[in-house]
């Protein structure tokens, strides 16, 4: 515990930095901001907005898709058609975790747990968050590593590789829940917007997006 309150510490510092079963479908429309797609994770049903390199067409259409589910993990990822799962320069996700009927886990926790992991694979000295809203059952971060600089370099990580990370955390009944997404390019200095991988522009625009993720109890849990 002290460890990890050592850790959230260090993050405080470098906010200076920058001031069970699942199905899907989605609804089309001519404006990519209305573009919806539905998903129901164990005790979740969510609807959340098309990616950022939706152009007009069923993002289905524009994306090739993994989706996984063992036990109590689900996934959905999407990246731009064309693109590799170990080699991808945007990735949009939705993960679940079902914790078994009567346990819950404190939604901080759940947070902590997912920066530990970026700071396994970028090192302290290179993660930054950014607080960009919170709700009564959610919180969304911007999460910088400068330097992916111990990733597996199978997936696409490691030195001089960098990353950006707009995600949501929810907590639904005994499911918890997070909506992201990644952009990744050459290692970078969050204080230089001239040097991320993607556009400040296009991040903004994912994060008025993410102001319209739907979050519900699912109706047939």
């Amino acid at each position: 515990m002290a460890g990890r309150r050592r850790v959230l510490a260090a993050w405080a510092g470098l906010l200076a930095l920058v001031a069970a079963t699942a199905s899907a479908d989605t609804d089309k429309s001519l404006d990519g901001y209305e573009l919806t797609q539905h998903t129901r994770i164990y005790d979740a049903f969510i609807s959340y907005p098309a990616p950022s390199w939706y152009q007009g067409k069923d993002p289905l259409d524009m994306s090739e898709m993994y989706r996984d589910q063992k036990g109590p993990e689900f996934i959905l990822e999407q990246i731009p058609k064309g693109e590799a799962f170990n080699s991808w320069t945007r990735l949009y996700a939705v993960r679940g975790t079902y914790l078994g009927k009567g346990r819950t886990l404190p939604l901080d926790r759940y947070v902590n747990a997912t920066l530990l992991g970026y700071v396994q694979m970028c090192g302290q000295e290179n993660v930054g968050v950014s607080p960009v809203g919170q709700g009564g059952n959610f919180l969304t971060l911007l999460i910088f590593c400068q330097n992916s600089s111990k990733g597996q370099t199978d997936i696409g990580y490691g030195h001089g590789i960098g990353q950006i990370t707009l995600i949501r955390f929810y907590a639904v009944r005994n499911t918890l829940l997070k909506v992201y997404q990644e952009w990744r390019g050459k290692a970078f200095l969050a204080r230089d917007e001239s040097s991320w991988p993607v556009p400040r522009a296009e991040v903004t625009m994912m994060i008025e997006r993410f102001d319209g993720i739907e979050v519900s109890v699912s109706p047939l849990r």
